[in-house]
């Protein structure tokens, strides 16, 4: 497993996810976001984060509204 160093001062650099998936690992919610990272082999780079149902279940009501503003400004239109 690799590690995730920041250098220098915030903000660093965000890093696009190409994927995302997540599955339950026990009584914990475990998220897999798949990112390019420059110079990182093989690319895209999963990097994986766990959180208690709670945290996940509060994070899926602030997803529902930012997906809609995301699509509305790229033009489109979601669920």
């Amino acid at each position: 497993m690799g590690t995730i160093n920041f250098k220098g001062d915030p903000p660093y650099a965000l890093l696009v996810a190409q994927d995302a998936g997540a599955s339950a690992v026990g009584e914990i919610v475990e998220v897999t976001l798949h990112v390019v990272v420059p110079g990182k082999r093989p690319s895209p780079a999963p990097i994986r984060f766990q959180m208690t149902f709670e945290a996940a279940q509060n994070l899926q009501s602030q997803l529902i509204p930012a997906i809609r503003m995301a699509a509305v400004r790229a033009g489109q239109t979601a669920p």
